[in-house]
């Protein structure tokens, strides 16, 4: 709670450092809908398990910040399209309306009064995540399909994640399972290393890279995955002794031991999914 962005419509949190994309530049206190939900949803479950509202003046804040501070590129009868962060952007992120998409479904219940109008935008932004999937299942980041654009791992991890748990908590159209599944065919079809075992970072890159295999992507297929050899192979390529590695470079070399945000509780948080 002591590290939520200040100066916005309701409660939201960014990542507390400057940071730089192609999109866009952001200060320490930027907020962004991709760093949201996790608060919100932390915020939920706390409240469901220990019975205790306090919160709840904050989840419900959460609404305001959506639907008052991000910028609409999209916004007709059937289609919403959300903006990253309250920052000036040039170009719409697809995962980004993934998180949106799946913080409104987490606030409905908590908005009667408002459900009607929040499940419409569930459905518009879906429709927007849904018919910018490509024919053969994947999403590029940018939605534009223009120049500098790629399609990557956990990116492509975080879309099918939201999809999935929106799901759970609202209905969605019924080629939501379709769509999902065409999603997860594409990572299975496209990242895997069969040497290694381990998915890789990139399907389209847009960039020269010297990483071989990063712990983010294989975390989060790790979330999703039927795939059941994965945990195995995790543990034996990024895990030696008491290190986590983050990274696995082209000449094979384990690096960035013990990176708590990047990416060690991403897949202690995947283990413990599984095993429970």
């Amino acid at each position: 709670m002591s590290n939520y962005s200040h100066g916005y419509s309701g409660f939201c949190w960014g990542l507390n450092m400057k940071w730089a994309s192609n999109n866009g530049a952001y200060d320490e206190n930027t907020p962004f809908i991709t760093a949201t939900p996790y608060a919100l949803e932390a915020l939920v479950s706390y409240q469901d398990m220990v019975k205790d509202d306090r919160y709840l003046g904050v989840i419900t804040s959460i609404f305001d910040f959506i639907n008052a501070d991000l910028h609409r590129f999209i916004d007709s009868p059937d289609t919403l399209c959300l903006s990253y962060s309250p920052v000036k952007e040039f170009r719409p992120v697809m995962n980004a309306n993934s998180y949106a998409m799946y913080a409104l479904s987490l606030l409905v219940s908590f908005l009667p009064d408002k459900s009607q109008s929040i499940n419409g935008d569930i459905l518009r932004l879906y429709h927007f995540i849904s018919s910018n999937q490509c024919q053969d299942g994947s999403w590029w980041y940018y939605s534009d399909k223009e120049s500098n654009n790629f399609i990557d791992c956990f990116h492509s991890c975080f879309v099918l994640k939201n999809l999935i748990k929106t799901s759970k908590l609202v209905q969605l159209p019924a080629n939501c399972n379709s769509v999902v599944s065409a999603g997860y065919s594409y990572l299975i079809d496209n990242f895997i290393d069969s040497d290694f075992g381990l998915f890789k970072r990139f399907s389209r890159t847009n960039k020269i890279g010297l990483v071989k295999f990063d712990l983010y992507d294989n975390a989060e297929m790790l979330n999703l995955s039927l795939y059941d050899s994965l945990e195995q192979k995790i543990k034996q390529h990024f895990v030696k002794g008491e290190n986590i590695y983050s990274l696995i470079d082209i000449f094979n070399v384990t690096r960035n031991p013990n990176m708590l945000r990047w990416a060690v509780m991403p897949y202690v948080f995947a283990l413990s999914n599984k095993s429970s």
